[in-house]
């Protein structure tokens, strides 16, 4: 899968299929570490599904379906509990099954003293990095359920240490 990882030679044969033959789904895949996240299980022989409100996931896409993997890319807001169902009824209808989940989307608000935070602002972060997470891991886990089991990693983040957002602290930290 030449080109999935930029600047890096493909590991050991014995590495590329670690992932082969499962499904991993990643919300917020379109940038950063949701993306890097995507490429490497991609780059280790999984079917890659990818939830993000961001379009340009389908760049990360195009890249892993480019370079002989498999993945697709839904629309979602996280913060909708019936965008979620739908991205894991999906990953499933897609790839026929779902074996992990990663759940990295998430927002940084900019940086504000806390005396100027938009209460709109406020509910927005909490609505995506809070109950974003809530609402994927009840789907994936009701799906799991039923399947026999899976993996669920949720993303932290260092940006709760000083001088981050107050309004990122409580959903990430």
């Amino acid at each position: 899968m030449a080109g999935v990882w930029p600047n890096e030679a493909l590991p050991e044969e014995r590495f590329i299929s670690r992932y082969l033959g499962k499904t991993v789904l990643v919300t917020g895949g379109a940038t950063g570490i949701g993306r890097a996240t995507a490429l490497a299980f991609a780059r280790e022989g999984a079917a890659v599904m990818i939830g993000d409100i961001d379009a340009g996931a389908s760049a990360t896409v195009n890249l892993i379906n480019e370079a002989g993997g498999h993945a697709a890319f839904e629309r979602v807001d996280v913060s909708r509990q019936a965008d979620d169902e739908s991205l894991v009824a999906t990953c499933i209808a897609r790839f026929g099954e779902m074996h992990a989940a990663f759940n990295n989307a998430g927002i940084l608000p900019a940086p504000r003293p806390f005396h100027d935070i938009m209460e709109a602002d406020f509910d927005r972060t909490l609505a995506v990095d809070l109950k974003g997470v809530f609402h994927c891991m009840q789907a994936e886990i009701r799906h799991f359920l039923k399947s026999g089991g899976g993996a669920i990693v949720n993303t932290a983040s260092v940006a709760v240490q000083p001088p981050a957002s107050v309004r990122f602290r409580p959903t990430r930290g």
